[in-house]
């Protein structure tokens, strides 16, 4: 409650927040809650209690512009000008759900609540409290660093398709594809992202097509084309038919190294 006496008429600036409330009073004088008000019914008949004006305005910053005015009968003596604030306007849905903005607020701490800004001149979105840890899985960065799940290892291996990757699962070649086709791990690991293992990462790990098992995998014989456009498969078994006629033993693996420059993990 801000106070203060004044001779005649006077401006004054009262700093605070919430709406505005204008209550004028001379003796029995009681100008009520309007913002313009005639009072009627005042003791002082002479004064600066009759025919008075209050007006006050909104301003920036949450202060209010106030002025008092007679405009009949004289302005000797003294009169009350009483400022009240209701803040409780101005802050009404504190501890609602917000959208906390920023460079720096990230993850789940962008979920805030609602708080009273200073001075109570409004709300502002008060952000979220970072957890201890992530929680593995879930897709959220729960500890608001800017990284998903990091150090809970990939959700899936690379070469099966699945839920999008984290770069920072720890496989290596899960974040090279990341850097190179952000989509595997923004959106989903489809058979591009499984497909890239090969033509990123250098490794014939996930390789198989419409071969019986993959090019790293000891088995029965493979099918010249069955590898698609890598061919791996049509250059082993034209300097090794065993590969393609009695099977893909441990000397075909170590071919797909050595004659395609793949890696088998």
């Amino acid at each position: 409650l801000d106070e203060l006496v004044l001779a005649g008429a006077a401006r004054v600036r009262a700093a605070g927040g919430g709406h505005g409330l204008v209550v004028a009073r001379e003796g029995d004088c009681d100008a009520g809650d309007d913002q313009t008000v005639t009072p009627t019914g005042c003791s002082n008949a002479g004064g600066p209690g009759k025919n008075e004006l209050i007006k006050f305005d909104v301003v920036k910053g949450g202060q209010y512009h106030v002025f008092a005015d007679s405009v009949a009968g004289t302005t000797a003596g003294t009169f009350e000008l009483r400022v009240r604030f209701r803040p409780e306007e101005a802050c009404e849905g504190v501890g609602g759900p917000c959208i906390a903005q920023g460079d720096t607020v990230l993850g789940a701490c962008r979920e805030g609540t609602l708080t009273c800004a200073s001075e109570q001149t409004g709300l502002t979105c008060q952000p979220g409290t970072p957890a201890a840890t992530d929680t593995c899985g879930d897709g959220i960065d729960n500890n608001c660093d800017g990284q998903t799940d990091e150090g809970c290892g990939c959700s899936h291996p690379i070469c099966t398709m699945g839920d999008a990757l984290n770069a920072d699962c720890g496989d290596p070649c899960a974040a090279q594809i990341c850097a190179k086709d952000p989509f595997c791990c923004d959106t989903l690991w489809d058979d591009n992202c499984v497909g890239q293992v090969a033509s990123v990462c250098g490794t014939a790990q996930c390789v198989q097509g419409d071969c019986a098992h993959t090019l790293c995998s000891v088995g029965g014989p493979l099918t010249i084309g069955c590898d698609g456009t890598l061919k791996c498969v049509e250059k082993i078994c034209k300097t090794d038919g065993i590969c393609c006629g009695d099977g893909w033993d441990a000397v075909c693996v170590e071919k797909v190294t050595d004659i395609c420059t793949f890696v088998c993990k």
